[in-house]
């Protein structure tokens, strides 16, 4: 298949590589494909009269966004996150520089340093800290995080509270909208997209100039189940791909209404069947995920043990939708941190999905599943966002199934925040941890079965 690949202009500087026009549109939209809410913006009361209109509105957002680039390109600010490991041994809280050349390396993963994890000593009892300081280190910095972070987080806010869809958009104008925007904005020059297929359902593949592929990464776009494709996801997907040294392949699953569950579900395990059967080692296979794509992952990985295959290495997803029953505490307690989710745009999306299926059913709300026998998680999550208590309830519902479980929980970021890294510190950090552990296991499932 021909593949297709997109450039950035000579200019190589930071502003320019980063924050052109449509990067930002990237940004105020790719996580904003749920629905409206009913939020203060320029577009609150309807979408903008025509295509130059959203344009310039975009542009006239980009000075508050600029100055934080600029101090970020010239600060040396240290930032920091909860990093909590659910499988039997103590929580920590990692901090060191948020910036992806220079990521955190807990002290048990190759590369990491002594001193740079939780004191030695007894194992404890499987617990999950959202926040609280599990340990501390002499001298450690008590502001907790640095002015620059601080900027980048109430920037990216302000901006997402002004870039919901228009109230009252069906599936089909959200569509729309989401792929005009997004398929503007150009991939890294180095990042190649190739159309392809798994045994008859669609895919991306995908792969980063200079990396020999060792492992591959089976990818689920988000979207609640209605929009989004492989192809809009390439960029978030290829960061997986990048620090883990692996192929990615985006998988291209049918989207309600006009597909509604289980034909999702159904293309996933069919793709995950595809590559057994073309010759890949389990063991050198990684799914990841996010948001419903994350769901996804975690849905596929039940689906595929129930049918008897054997399980890939790890699963990393970010902001898990697992609860379509919309169950969750956090659906209201931060309804108003939240600048992208509430429970009103996210139920006709579930009504879409289900069409008159139960919503508590495993395979469409996997926190309700037997999560036993799976292989190791890494699940991220942001506390600005409604679907926080998805992603702390999956991993408690991993940790019980006796599943090795990573919870990772950021402050003060929102739903799918890793999707922001070229302007947030924490997206960064959090994309090269993730990266860390998902290495560390496809690693040792290949000594295991070596």
């Amino acid at each position: 298949m021909p593949s297709f690949r997109q450039a950035r202009g000579a200019d190589s500087s930071l502003e320019a590589d980063m924050m052109s026009t449509f990067a930002l549109g990237q940004m105020l939209v790719m996580r904003s494909g749920y629905g409206a809410m009913p939020l203060a913006g320029p577009y609150a009361s309807g979408p903008p009269p025509d295509r130059e209109g959203l344009i310039a509105g975009l542009t006239g957002a980009l000075s508050p966004v600029r100055v934080a680039m600029q101090s970020k390109a010239t600060a040396n600010a240290a930032a920091t996150s909860t990093f909590a490991a659910v499988h039997g041994l103590s929580a920590l809280r990692c901090s060191g520089r948020a910036n992806h050349h220079d990521p955190v390396t807990p002290p048990h993963l190759p590369g990491g340093k002594p001193g740079s994890g939780p004191p030695p000593g007894r194992k404890s009892q499987q617990r999950i800290h959202l926040g609280e300081r599990a340990w501390a280190r002499p001298n450690n910095r008590t502001e907790g995080r640095s002015s620059v972070s601080t900027e980048q987080r109430e920037t990216l806010d302000a901006i997402l509270r002004q870039s919901a869809f228009p109230a009252g958009s069906d599936v089909s104008e959200q569509r729309r909208l989401l792929r005009e925007l997004l398929s503007a904005q150009p991939l890294p020059a180095e990042v190649t997209v190739t159309r392809a297929a798994l045994d008859g359902v669609p895919a991306a593949e995908i792969t980063v100039d200079g990396i020999e592929p060792r492992h591959v990464v089976l990818y689920f776009h988000g979207g609640v189940y209605a929009m989004g494709d492989a192809f809009l996801a390439a960029e978030l997907a290829s960061q997986v791909g990048r620090r883990t040294r692996a192929k990615v392949i985006s998988v291209d699953y049918r989207l309600a209404p006009e597909h509604p569950y289980p034909a999702a579900v159904d293309d996933a395990l069919e793709a995950y069947e595809a590559l057994l059967r073309g010759g890949a080692a389990p063991s050198g296979i990684a799914f990841a995920g996010e948001s419903a794509g994350g769901g996804l992952a975690i849905a596929t990985l039940v689906n595929a043990r129930d049918h008897g295959l054997p399980l890939p290495a790890a699963a990393y997803v970010m902001s898990p939708y697992a609860d379509l029953t919309l169950a969750g505490t956090t659906m209201e307690t931060k309804r108003e941190a939240d600048p992208l989710l509430s429970r009103e745009n996210l139920q006709p999306r579930v009504t879409d999905y289900t069409a008159g299926q139960d919503a508590a059913l495993g395979l469409i709300s996997p926190i309700f599943a037997d999560l036993s026998g799976l292989p190791p998680l890494i699940i991220q999550a942001g506390t600005h966002e409604v679907l926080l208590d998805d992603a702390v309830r999956l991993a408690r519902q991993a940790a019980t199934a006796d599943v090795e479980v990573t919870l990772d929980i950021t402050p003060g970021v929102p739903h799918v925040f890793q999707a922001y890294h070229p302007i947030l510190d924490e997206a960064a950090a959090a994309l090269d941890r993730a990266g860390q552990l998902l290495s560390a296991h496809l690693a040792g499932a290949e000594r295991v079965t070596a």
